[in-house]
């Protein structure tokens, strides 16, 4: 049952007003009440009404996340653990959450406009940004308290989180090259968000610390999908410079990248090596395990979430930046090299030769067995 003011004052013996007084800080109170008030009030679990909070101090006591509908890297698991972690860090400052979605980047400017100023949430977090991110041009305008999920231009103007993926990248690149693995394909995720300029920024510093000009490095973008990863790891290993080893900015990628190799009767990990990004469950779960940097999007979230708290109710509150790591996962997609470039290629067209002459003897026999 939901304590109340009441329930208060009859738990101490005072007046209901004297109790709402002390609440809210009343100099006309002593500070021996507002103690005796606020320590009840701990012990009984007593929450106030955010409804009435608001309408005392003009606050809607809700935060924003605005996404749009077709993004492809924004995976369940994503998407459950960050709200999850935005939930709970401001539910202890009596917020909740307004999620909603956008079909377009256009609509998507125009949410964030629109439930500012119509007063139904207090701020908003950014996910995904942008180079010239049209959601922080709109919200600077409006003096919207936002936080950043991520990076962009200009990152002393405001509060922001992120993983260091320029770091993760180059280590990624680094283990590949002491494996080594000389031909790289890098597949990239969406090419106009800030995350994947990092990304592909960690596998240049990577190879530009080992390089003596023998590490070749194949660049593709957009590659965001499982079916993504399959289609261009399929055209890349059928070439006749295959690349022994991809770095994939996203897990759906990488796991595509796996099932090109199955498809050729490869063996991720002994064959062709791959490392994936975000740590996706089911990147665990694949056969072999994805090698991949696993990010704690719940504890992103909730940082987001104190860092927005922070803005809205502390006056003069200093934007701030953190920057972690995320952790690595040694799964078994990944390994020594076994063939350069030259003989992967040889290796491949060998196998698709026997694998063709198989499938014209099944032929064969099942016509001759039918007949």
């Amino acid at each position: 049952m939901k304590i109340t003011i009441q329930d208060l004052a009859d738990h101490l013996g005072i007046s209901k007003g004297t109790v709402s007084r002390a609440l809210r800080g009343y100099k006309d109170v002593s500070a021996a009440t507002v103690e005796r008030v606020q320590q009840a009030a701990k012990e009984l679990g007593y929450q106030p009404s955010a409804v009435a909070q608001g309408i005392k101090t003009g606050l809607a006591r809700s935060v924003g996340l605005i996404l749009l509908s077709e993004s492809s890297a924004a995976s369940p698991p994503f998407l459950m653990q960050f709200i999850n972690g935005i939930s709970t860090s401001i539910a202890k400052q009596g917020y909740t959450l307004t999620v909603a979605t956008a079909q377009s980047d256009a609509e998507m400017v125009e949410l964030h406009r629109d439930l500012f100023v119509q007063r139904k949430v207090d701020g908003f977090i950014l996910p995904r940004t942008t180079q010239n991110d049209p959601r922080i041009q709109i919200l600077d305008q409006l003096e919207a308290p936002l936080v950043l999920y991520g990076q962009t231009e200009n990152l002393t103007q405001y509060s922001w989180f992120d993983i260091n993926q320029v770091e993760c990248f180059r280590r990624s690149t680094t283990r590949l090259l002491d494996f080594g693995h000389k031909h790289l394909a890098f597949l990239g995720g969406d090419a106009p968000l800030f995350y994947n300029s990092l990304r592909r920024k960690g596998v240049e510093l990577g190879i530009q610390e080992f390089d003596q000009g023998e590490v070749q490095l194949q660049i593709f973008e957009n590659i965001t999908t499982v079916a993504d990863g399959l289609e261009c790891a399929l055209r890349l290993l059928k070439s006749t410079q295959p690349p022994t080893a991809f770095l994939c900015a996203l897990d759906l990628s990488a796991l595509g990248v796996i099932r090109a190799t199955k498809q050729l009767e490869l063996i991720p990990g002994e064959h062709v090596s791959v490392i994936g990004y975000e740590g996706i469950p089911e990147g665990e779960f694949s056969e072999p395990g994805l090698t991949t940097f696993e990010v704690d999007q719940y504890e992103a979230g909730s940082q987001c979430g104190v860092k927005l708290m922070q803005l809205i109710h502390e006056k003069g509150a200093k934007v701030s930046g953190t920057l972690t790591m995320a952790v690595l996962l040694e799964r078994g997609s990944d390994g020594p090299v076994r063939f350069n470039s030259g003989e992967l290629a040889t290796f491949i067209r060998n196998r698709r030769r026997l694998l063709s002459s198989q499938e014209t003897l099944q032929q064969m026999t099942e016509k001759s067995l039918r007949n």
